[in-house]
Order: C-alpha cells, then sequence, then structure tokens
C-alpha cells in the first residue's frame, strides 16, 4: 500500500543538505561540528546527523556485524564489504545514499515541525551518491569534500588501530584483528578507500566521488572553522562576499576546460601571476599550424573528432597486438590461447579488463592534443611572456609529460581538482614535486573553497547597497540561504524513491 504524499509544513527557513566526501583517516567529525556552529549563527539549530555506513547495519542480516567487537581495521574493513555487498546487490552506485534518503524522510516525519533544519550525509564514497541526492535535493544539496593529507590520515589510522588492539588485547580478545601491522592496516585500507581495484563498478572509489564537490575544505591547514564560516557566509547571501583569486583561477581553468573537444576528457589551465590575474590559458585540444589550438567554426578544423577516432586508443591497441604477437612467436602463450590472432587477443583482453589498471593498457604517449598546462605554457611564450615564480590552476592533477614542462618553466605552484591516477609526476620527479607540507620542490595543491561548478550560483549578487547608497549590513539572523526551497516535485521524487527502496529491500528480505 502506497503512503499517501503529504508534503511538509513550511518553515521560515528551507531545510539544508549537506553531504560529505573524504578519504578514510579524514577527522569529519571535526568538519561537521564546524558546520553545526557556523549554522547555528544563521538560525539552524536543527542539525541531523546521518551516517550512511550505519545505516546499512539495520538491515535483516547486517544487524550481527554491527555488533562484533573487532578492532579498528577489521571494523572499518567489513563497513566497507557491507557496503560494497549492497550496491552490488541492488545493482547501483548510489545504494547507501538511496537508504540516506528514506532516514532523512523518517527524520523529519518524527520531528517537531517549523524549525530550520538542516542534514549532513556522512559520506560519500560513490560518484552514483552524489548523484541521486543531487537528482532529488538539487540546489538545495551542497556537497563538500574534505582535504587532509595523507600522512595525517595514515598516523590517525594507525592510532585508532593501535588503541583498538590494545584495548582488545587487555580484554584478551587478541584474535579479533588481523595479522598485519597497524601501518599495513592502515595504507591497505587507504588504497581501498580511493579505488576497489576489486570492484570498480560498485566499489567505493572517492577518488573519482571527490571531486564531484560544490564547495571543498582543507582540514590540514589548521583553519578549518574560518573555512567553514566563509563557506555558510556565501551561501546565506554575505553582500561582502567575492571570490578569492584561487577560486576565480580555477573558474578561469574550468572556463577553458569546456572549449576542449577532446574525445576522452576536458581539461584547462590558467597560469596566474602575483595579482592573481591571468597570464595565459589553455585547454587539451589539437594544435593548428599557425599556432595555438582550433577553434569550434574555424576551417580547416583538424580536430580528432572530425578525423573520426583517437590516435592514442587506436595506437594503444597496436601497441597491445605488438606484445601478444612478440609473446606468440617466443612461444610463451599457452596452446589455447596461441591459435588465436592478436587482434582477438587483444578484444579478449579488453573484455576480461586485463589492462585496464596496467601502464600498458593506459599509456598516453600517443594523443594529437596539447594538453591543457603545456598550451597555457605555450600561449605564454607565443606572447612573450614571463612564467617563472607563476602559479598555474589546473582542473586536473598534470601528467608526467607536462609536469617536466612546469618544473622547466619554473612554475612555482600548481593547484588542481582532479586525480589523475595515471600520472607519474610524482614519481618520477620527486625532487621537485612537493605533495606534503614537508617535502622540498615545487607544491602541488589541492584546490580549496567554491567549486567552479557553483561559481556562479554564489558569486552572482545583487543589490549590496540601500536606497541612500549605504553599504548593506549582514544580518545572521535575518540571513536566507541562496537555494529554491524543495518544491513539491522534488518532494515526490524523494517519495517515490522512497517507495522504491523498499519494495527493492523487500524483495532481498532486508526489512
Amino acid at each position: 500500500m502506497t503512503t499517501p504524499f503529504v508534503p511538509p509544513t513550511p518553515t521560515d527557513q528551507p531545510e539544508l543538505f549537506f553531504a560529505l566526501v573524504a578519504a578514510t583517516g579524514t577527522d569529519l567529525e571535526a568538519v561537521t561540528r564546524a558546520l553545526e556552529a557556523e549554522l547555528g549563527t544563521v538560525g539552524y539549530r536543527r542539525l541531523r546527523r546521518i551516517r550512511l555506513s550505519h545505516l546499512v547495519h539495520g538491515l535483516e542480516g547486517y544487524q550481527d556485524r554491527a555488533e562484533q567487537q573487532v578492532a579498528e581495521d577489521l571494523r572499518i574493513s567489513t563497513a566497507m564489504d557491507t557496503g560494497d555487498e549492497v550496491r552490488r546487490s541492488m545493482e547501483h552506485g548510489g545504494a547507501l545514499a538511496a537508504l540516506a534518503v528514506n532516514e532523512l524522510k523518517r527524520l523529519r516525519e518524527s520531528e517537531p515541525e517549523g524549525h530550520a533544519t538542516a542534514y549532513v550525509f556522512r559520506s560519500l564514497k560513490h560518484p552514483k551518491e552524489v548523484d541521486l541526492l543531487r537528482g532529488i535535493y538539487g540546489s538545495s544539496l551542497l556537497v563538500i569534500s574534505v582535504y587532509d593529507s595523507e600522512a595525517e590520515r595514515r598516523q590517525r589510522l594507525e592510532n585508532r588501530i593501535k588503541r583498538s588492539r590494545d584495548e582488545h588485547l587487555a580484554r584478551g580478545e587478541a584474535s579479533t584483528w588481523s595479522s598485519t601491522s597497524p601501518q599495513d592496516s592502515a595504507l591497505a585500507l587507504m588504497g581501498r578507500d580511493q579505488a576497489d581495484p576489486r570492484d570498480p563498478e560498485y566499489g567505493q572509489n572517492v577518488r573519482k566521488t571527490f571531486p564531484l564537490a560544490d564547495f571543498f575544505l582543507d582540514a590540514s591547514s589548521g583553519e578549518l572553522r574560518p573555512q567553514v564560516s566563509r563557506l555558510i557566509h556565501i551561501l546565506f547571501n554575505h553582500p561582502h562576499m567575492s571570490p578569492n583569486r584561487g577560486e576565480y583561477a580555477m573558474f578561469m581553468a574550468h572556463a577553458a576546460a569546456l572549449r576542449s573537444a577532446d574525445m576522452s576528457r576536458q581539461v584547462g589551465a590558467v597560469i596566474i601571476d602575483e595579482d592573481g590575474e591571468p597570464v595565459a590559458t589553455g585547454c587539451n585540444e589539437v594544435p593548428k599550424p599557425t599556432g595555438g589550438v582550433y577553434w569550434s567554426g574555424e576551417a580547416p578544423d583538424h580536430r580528432d573528432f572530425h578525423e573520426g577516432s583517437d590516435p592514442n586508443a587506436i595506437i594503444g591497441r597496436e601497441v597491445l597486438q605488438e606484445i601478444f604477437s612478440q609473446l606468440k612467436g617466443a612461444g610463451w602463450l599457452s596452446e589455447s590461447i596461441a591459435n588465436k590472432d592478436a587482434d582477438a587477443l587483444v578484444e579478449d583482453a579488453r573484455r576480461r579488463d586485463l589492462f585496464e589498471r596496467a601502464r600498458v593498457g593506459n599509456l598516453i604517449e600517443f594523443g594529437r592534443v596539447v594538453h591543457a598546462e603545456m598550451n597555457a605554457l605555450l600561449h605564454a611564450a607565443r606572447q612573450g611572456l614571463a612564467v617563472r615564480d607563476r602559479v598555474l590552476y589546473c582542473t586536473t592533477f598534470p601528467c608526467h609529460g607536462c609536469a617536466r614542462h612546469i618544473i622547466g618553466a619554473g612554475i612555482a605552484r600548481v593547484v588542481y581538482i582532479e586525480p589523475y591516477p595515471k600520472s607519474l609526476a610524482a614519481r618520477l620527479y620527486p625532487e621537485a614535486i612537493k605533495l606534503s607540507a614537508d617535502a622540498p620542490g615545487i607544491p602541488f595543491d589541492p584546490f580549496t573553497g567554491v567549486a567552479p561548478r557553483r561559481y556562479l550560483d554564489f558569486f552572482g549578487f545583487g543589490r549590496r547597497k540601500d536606497a541612500h547608497g549605504y553599504a548593506t549590513d549582514w544580518i545572521p539572523e535575518r540571513a536566507r540561504p541562496r537555494i529554491r526551497p524543495l518544491s513539491r516535485a522534488w518532494l515526490l521524487a524523494e517519495q517515490q524513491l522512497c517507495g522504491s527502496l523498499l519494495k527493492a529491500l523487500r524483495d532481498r528480505d532486508w526489512i
């Protein structure tokens, strides 16, 4: 029987929804506390936490996992296993987010009306979870990705694992943890959290989820509260909030990326001077003989899509064919394999994803496009503009090919959003690239602040003065967020999702 739809009683302030994304080992409780404190200043004194990993424990057959008294590394590993199982069984990467929506609906219906309420989903680990929540809550949802250094996260995890093992040992429960050291356990958990190679479709994948944020926080800086305060001020229409130079630069890099018609991905870069002004921009695109890269509408236009193929993919396939031909000729293949031609072997290997995570199957050397970072450097060179000691903002972590040019050009700092697993930059240039605070070299830093995708939403402003020309004051108690309150259509979508979810759970005997 379908529950009749009853829209919630409107309050003076609309509901807000925050979703946190972070790698394992990040102190998200500190982020949640800071968010709760800052929301309180603008009248949102009711913050409801929804832990996605805890919701699974309410499903039939999974309660015993929550009750097991095990050390911290096994607890986290079991939680990861459980989340993967639910996503796989539901055949949807956003399955845990659907459980969270159902929990939110339950909380809303069980609490007194008339209070400004914010909900925090903690924490998202799969891109489909972001897609599902955005599809329901639209601009009312703010996805916050929280960066913390690898060293800090590893140390925090190691300490938690060691402490929990000591506690179990004191109770005579030494068999409740794995035989690996706390250090190795922490590293294994961190690797799986980034992207689980055993289940690319339904496993955890923070690497792909992290860049999807609306706002990026740096938890390693020691200044978490000011960052959260600025976010709330921007969200609640503070008239004196404007982009900082990093947000402005990354928005320009994002705009440059959208110019690209590359068949694989869009990447943009911008080089700024000491005043934050752009020196040069670039995107990943095919170069033209007169200099620069092709623009849409130009004739002739020899970009890859006009030529009909991506040379990097074609030549990469030829490399694999050559490898199989050489192995076949040397007699290194079994008889059942050797009777197939090289092309058939490559097709079979691709179907089995044998080269999906191998470097030979992910070569980047044969593309015709100039990469965005190199394009920006060439742009500056054509104009005779110095780039030494400048800062380069790029939508994606530079590849090892661009890294050598960035180092040689004298760029002082690189800021990026998306990671790039194929890049060997840090491995090839450890003396030149700085990925941690205590290392020498050129800092390659993750971006913080308003993401380019929400730049226009958050910084497009109306009046900043009154009728007499005086600057308007910002009164926190009267401030309203720059979002649309949930409409009936959004709430119906929430209702329908929960109905579908409950049916799926019943079909699996989970409730």
